[in-house]
């Protein structure tokens, strides 16, 4: 979505548009922000304005970055899991949710799409061309969770194997 002048509209633009917010509170959150060092979204979230949902959908709309709602994940890549491991995905907030060996490309869902040093990384760590998708921070701790507790059960099986050989 372009303005007049061809420059991506503005995160706050977007959502006065879609009427989820007035000026005035645009206004506000960028006064706050100076002091907060939130960026707009957040800051609007902190404000009680708007949801994080609002400001996914937006920033989606505004990065053309398409959203992968987290619960409709139907099976995680366990391989990249295992790759990247579960403390390095929950730390960073992100969540593998599709793999393609054929095409070497990894999606990956995470809320903040203007974080390109992580893609870089996750480049760099697993190989694959990422495929970025956004979804709420508050849905992505729901996503790994599950994980965490799909993760566990994995880990009880390999462990007695394990026990067995030699390191």
């Amino acid at each position: 979505m372009e303005n007049q002048d061809g420059q991506h509209k503005l995160l706050g633009e977007i959502l006065i548009v879609k009427g989820l917010v007035t000026e005035a509170h645009v206004e506000e959150a960028l006064e706050l922000q100076q002091e907060s060092m939130l960026r707009i979204g957040e800051q609007l979230i902190s404000m009680g304005a708007i949801s994080d949902m609002d400001v996914i959908e937006a920033l989606s709309e505004q990065l053309n970055i398409p959203i992968f709602k987290v619960e409709d994940v139907e099976e995680f890549p366990m391989d990249i899991v295992e790759l990247l491991t579960y403390p390095y995905l929950n730390e960073n907030k992100i969540l593998p949710v599709q793999f393609n060996e054929e095409e070497g490309e990894l999606g990956i869902v995470h809320h903040d799409p203007l974080n390109i040093f992580m893609v870089d990384d996750l480049e760099h760590k697993t190989g694959y061309k990422i495929k970025f998708y956004i979804d709420a921070e508050s849905n992505i701790n729901k996503g790994l969770k599950t994980l965490a507790s799909l993760d566990t059960s994995l880990l009880d099986t390999t462990t007695s194997e394990l026990e067995g050989m030699e390191v």
